[in-house]
C-alpha cells in the first residue's frame, strides 16, 4: 500500500515511460494489483521460482476433468505433477499480469538480483520445485533507477544476497481490469490520498468502472467516489 506512504509514490504512478511496455503485455486498460517495496537482506536465501499469474486457469482439452478456478492455489494447478507436464502444449495461457521492478540501489547477482528463466513465459506451465531443480537461471542486473519489466508468466524469484548491504527495490504489479488485485486500494486507500489523485491514478487504482464492472450503484458512473451515497434498505 505504498500510495498511502507519501506523494513520491503517487508520482511513480503517473503516466511514466514504462506504461507503453505494460500496455503491450496486458492491454490498453489495467489496474495496479500491488505496489510495495522489496528488501533483500544479507544472508537471505534464493526464493523458489514462481510465476505471478499462478491464479489464472490454464488451457484445458475439451473433455478434460479440469481443476475449478476457485480451487487453484500457488501449488495446485490444472495438471498433475508428472513427466507429462515437461511436454510443451500447443495452447498456453495469455499474459494477464506485468511487473515493474525499479532498482533503488542497483541490482547484481551478488546482492540478490532477481533470478529469471529466459523464455519461460512460453513454457505453458508453472515451475515445479522437483522437476525443475536444475533449470538454468540468469540474474537481472542494473544500476539505480533501472527497471525490469516482465510478463506475468515468466519464471522468476529473488536471488540470494551474499553482500553486506540491503538490496532495495520498488515492485509494482499490474493486471487486467477484469481481475481482482492483490491489494484492495478502493478500501485501503486513505481518503486524503484519494483527494490528491488525478483521473489516470484513479483509473489504475480501481476507482474507474470498467465495462460495467466495479460499480457501486448508478450504472452510468465512470469513477467511484468516497462520498457516494447509495440507496439503503428498501422498506414499505
Amino acid at each position: 500500500m505504498l500510495p498511502n506512504k507519501g506523494k513520491v509514490f503517487l508520482d511513480i504512478l503517473q503516466n511514466h515511460n514504462y506504461v507503453d511496455c505494460i500496455k503491450e503485455i496486458v492491454g490498453e486498460e489495467f489496474l495496479v494489483s500491488s505496489f510495495g517495496a522489496n528488501i533483500a537482506k544479507p544472508g537471505g536465501i534464493a526464493m523458489d521460482l514462481h510465476t505471478d499469474q499462478w491464479w489464472l486457469p490454464d488451457p484445458v482439452n475439451r473433455n478434460e476433468n479440469f481443476l475449478p478456478p476457485g480451487s487453484i492455489n500457488r501449488k495446485r494447478f490444472n495438471y498433475k505433477i508428472n513427466e507429462d507436464i515437461l511436454i510443451n502444449k500447443d495452447l498456453i495461457s495469455r499474459p494477464a499480469v506485468s511487473n515493474v521492478l525499479i532498482m533503488l540501489n542497483g541490482m547484481s547477482e551478488e546482492n540478490g538480483g532477481t533470478l529469471i528463466v529466459p523464455g519461460s513465459h512460453l513454457f505453458g506451465r508453472h515451475p515445479d520445485k522437483t522437476l525443475d531443480k536444475d533449470v538454468t537461471t540468469i540474474s537481472a542486473e542494473g544500476p539505480p533507477g533501472c527497471a525490469i519489466i516482465t510478463d506475468g508468466r515468466l519464471w522468476h524469484g529473488t536471488g540470494a544476497n551474499i553482500t553486506q548491504k540491503n538490496r532495495l527495490a520498488l515492485l509494482i504489479t499490474f493486471c487486467g481490469p477484469q481481475f481482482r488485485p492483490q491489494e484492495n486500494f478502493t478500501l485501503g486507500l486513505r481518503k486524503e490520498v484519494f483527494l490528491q489523485l488525478d483521473d489516470y491514478q484513479k483509473q489504475i487504482l480501481g476507482f474507474k468502472v470498467w465495462n460495467g464492472y466495479g460499480r457501486t450503484g448508478n450504472p452510468t458512473d465512470i469513477f467511484l467516489n468516497f462520498n457516494n451515497t447509495e440507496i439503503g434498505e428498501l422498506k414499505i
